[in-house]
């Protein structure tokens, strides 16, 4: 596991070298016309190998919403993630169709910055250390990563609660509190 987790970052790096301009990022492939929640769990043991395409780390999604990968939860500063929909094309192919500007809250790669999250309005998106979504199970493997993908008006009527401890902005785990990542069907 850490040779996997070791060769990722190298390949990363490397693949960072190669292409200097750009900042690497994710670039995340969801079903054409995806809306709910997103969940990236990190350090997942026998996860697929990342798939690193011109040096970005491609996140291609199905209908379950989950996504893992070997690799750590990665911000890369200064850079922004991409987000398509993958629509069938004529030819039985599949075109990338950028999803709308206002379904997204990623304005720093790797983070949620829509709004401060709090316990009247909760958050739609946040990184957590165990997550009870997207497997059977106590809690995941290592870290997960949940974001809402839609309109500003389902990310508010979708965000998850969130409890801090007391006198504190310190984000406490509560792992029955995460939202269920997947295509919200009565929203289609």
């Amino acid at each position: 596991m850490r040779k996997l987790v070791l060769s990722s970052i190298v390949l990363l790096a490397a693949a960072h070298g190669c292409f200097g301009r750009s900042k690497p990022h994710y670039i995340f492939l969801l079903p054409d016309g995806y809306i709910g929640w997103v969940q990236v769990i990190s350090q997942a043991p026998d996860s697929a190998k990342p798939v690193v395409e011109k040096g970005n780390l491609l996140v291609d999604l199905d209908e379950s919403g989950v996504f893992r990968t070997p690799t750590f939860h990665t911000m890369f500063v200064g850079a922004h993630d991409e987000f398509f929909y993958k629509r069938p094309d004529a030819r039985g192919g599949v075109t990338r169709v950028p999803v709308p500007l206002n379904y997204v809250c990623l304005q720093t790669s790797g983070m949620d910055t829509c709004y401060e999250p709090s316990e009247e309005k909760g958050a739609d998106g946040f990184t957590v250390g165990r997550a009870t979504a997207g497997k059977d199970g106590a809690s995941s493997e290592g870290s997960s990563w949940f974001f809402f993908i839609g309109p500003s008006a389902l990310r508010k009527k979708y965000a998850t609660r969130v409890i801090f401890q007391p006198g504190t902005k310190k984000w406490m785990d509560h792992p029955e509190n995460d939202p269920i990542p997947g295509r919200i069907k009565d929203e289609q």
